[in-house]
């Protein structure tokens, strides 16, 4: 994991494949520490030392009497790598949610929402500015907070950075009749993004809060509606609102 191509990786990861899942009791040799954590997932057992930048990563079905196909590879390797990527992540002060991210004048949006509250229904709409309705990776860096963009959608603009600048922070509402935004309350901006943050139960909670207050200082959250009557560039128009003015 790198911030450019051509410089080296964070973290290196090693992958290899069993038929069936390690027994109850294994774990690889380095045991978790401040520096090296386990890792177990649906597809894949390992853990990974965040000092030397090296993971060990054993692939395998989820169900003991699953077939292997070639396809689980593929998964294993990419759930390593958001789970190695989500820890980075929160190293760095940074946050992971489970929301849409979109693309506006070359600015992220990120768009949290319930599970059916319509983060894809959107992403679908904005073809050309689709960054993901799954995860949204954002850290803060010297420039200000930056959408990671991992794997999961690289390959659709592979010549452009990895880094996008933030451009704003939103919660999807449950109005549909409008095309809208307004700005959330304090309070509501914190819980709307600490209810969407992927966080591990082990990770201090007070990091959390901590890094969704950061965050909701530079980056104050908006509530959107978003009607699927009215055009495409209602919503940019929307989202790019949101945006501070400039001197």
């Amino acid at each position: 994991w790198h911030d450019e191509p051509g410089l080296a990786a964070d973290v290196e990861l090693e992958l290899s494949i069993r038929a069936r899942r390690p027994p109850a009791g294994w774990s690889p040799e380095s045991p978790d520490s401040a520096d090296t954590h386990q890792f177990s997932g649906h597809f894949i057992t390992g853990a990974c030392d965040f000092v030397a930048g090296r993971g060990t990563f054993v692939l395998h079905p989820r169900d003991v009497g699953m077939a292997w196909q070639p396809h689980h590879a593929h998964d294993g390797a990419k759930e390593a790598a958001i789970l190695v990527a989500v820890e980075l992540l929160t190293r760095r002060g940074g946050l992971a949610f489970h929301a849409a991210a979109v693309r506006v004048d070359k600015r992220a949006f990120v768009i949290c929402g319930e599970s059916g509250a319509g983060k894809s229904t959107l992403c679908a709409r904005v073809d050309e500015g689709w960054l993901g309705d799954e995860w949204a990776l954002v850290a803060p860096a010297p420039e200000g907070w930056v959408l990671w963009r991992w794997a999961q959608w690289h390959w659709r603009w592979p010549e452009e950075p990895w880094q996008v600048p933030l451009g704003g922070m939103l919660g999807l509402a449950p109005e549909r009749e409008h095309t809208r935004v307004w700005p959330a309350t304090r309070a509501d901006a914190v819980a709307m993004l600490i209810g969407s943050a992927y966080w591990l139960p082990w990770w201090p909670t007070q990091n959390l809060l901590d890094a969704a207050l950061a965050l909701a200082n530079q980056h104050p959250p908006f509530w959107l509606s978003h009607s699927l009557n009215e055009p495409v560039s209602k919503l940019n128009d929307a989202l790019g609102s949101t945006l501070p003015e400039g001197p």
